[in-house]
């Protein structure tokens, strides 16, 4: 998983039945938390962290926002899967993406 620039992306470069499932991603700081989740179906085959200390005192805690979601996507086995979403706020949040739960197809 890679977040820059408020951008999350996870690739699954080989998607197979295994990494089917409902994807979440959440975001939290010290003002609260978002979440996002998507559904990710596979088809059978074709023939930067910021620290606390470097938060100005200054600056309002923003609580994380998404504001670009995760969609739901289908793929064909064996194919690369990305799924972005935008998220804000202030401090920088530490981003999170699991697999909730697996989908039997």
């Amino acid at each position: 998983m890679q977040y820059e620039d408020k951008k999350a992306t996870l690739v699954v470069n080989e998607a197979f039945p295994k990494d089917a499932g409902v994807y979440v991603v959440s975001a939290k700081n010290i003002a609260g938390e978002a979440t996002s989740s998507c559904n990710v179906s596979v088809k059978g085959r074709l023939p930067t962290e910021t620290s606390d200390s470097e938060l100005a005192s200054d600056m309002e805690p923003v609580k994380p926002a998404i504001q670009l979601s995760l969609k739901d996507v289908s793929v064909f086995e064996g194919q690369r899967v990305r799924l972005d979403c935008i998220i804000v706020g202030q401090p920088e949040p530490e981003v999170q993406c699991t697999v909730m739960t697996a989908i039997l197809l």
